[in-house]
């Protein structure tokens, strides 16, 4: 064969196929299932919002519900916890801390539900302490069913209007960064981000703060 023919018949030859190294490939996945299980990182997204100038419209067949420390229905923050697999336990102590339980009610349900704090509030490794009009928004569910349906976002902008009378008219909300979902219903609720904290935790037990932010340096948004 000739020369030009060998190298006619190594261009029309087919492409050799990927090398597989299939020890290689197995320690990179145990590699990543090892720092997986042993570092975890967290980064938490921190939004604000200032009063709602102008008058929320309810949702129709919805009601607003808004429980504090003095009410009597403290079943009903207790059976939506336990439905959204949470600890109804939980309750008692954020009562006791005065934090304030809103949801949006249909019928004998609660399709959706959060929290508000005056502080102090811990998000990551980070205390942000309470400040004179400053509160801290936390613990949101949306029951799976209702879903889609924007009453996340329409609860946070109904919690602004609440609130706002009461010169509580600096609202500050932290989302992990990993939940888009959460992230845009905050964004459609007029929230604005004011910053990022975020941390490793290792063997589930120590942790570290690799960022952190200080509200307690920026001062409360005024009406």
């Amino acid at each position: 064969m000739s020369t030009h023919a060998a190298l006619e018949r190594s261009r029309n030859a087919a492409p050799a196929g990927p090398v597989n190294f299939p020890r290689a490939n197995m320690l990179t996945r145990l590699g990543r299932a090892l720092a997986w299980r042993t570092f975890w990182r967290t980064q938490i997204v921190i939004f604000r919002a200032g009063p709602l100038d102008e008058p929320h419209r309810i949702p129709p067949a919805l009601s607003l519900l808004r429980i504090a420390a003095d009410d009597d229905n403290h079943g009903i923050p207790e059976s939506a916890m336990a439905a959204a697999g949470e600890d109804p336990n939980l309750v008692a102590d954020r009562f006791r801390n005065s934090d304030q339980f809103f949801a949006w009610q249909l019928g004998g349900s609660v399709p959706a539900f959060g929290w508000i704090t005056e502080g102090p509030r811990i998000i990551g490794a980070c205390l942000l302490p309470r400040h004179p009009g400053r509160l801290y928004l936390y613990n949101f569910h949306t029951d799976p069913a209702f879903r889609g349906r924007g009453l996340y976002p329409q609860l946070l902008l109904a919690i602004r209007e609440s609130v706002a009378p009461e010169n509580k008219t600096d609202l500050v909300i932290d989302v992990n960064a990993r939940n888009t979902a959460s992230l845009r219903g905050v964004e459609k609720a007029g929230f604005r981000q004011l910053g990022q904290t975020s941390s490793i935790c290792l063997f589930r037990r120590w942790n570290w703060t690799l960022s952190r932010i200080r509200l307690d340096a920026i001062p409360p948004i005024l009406k």
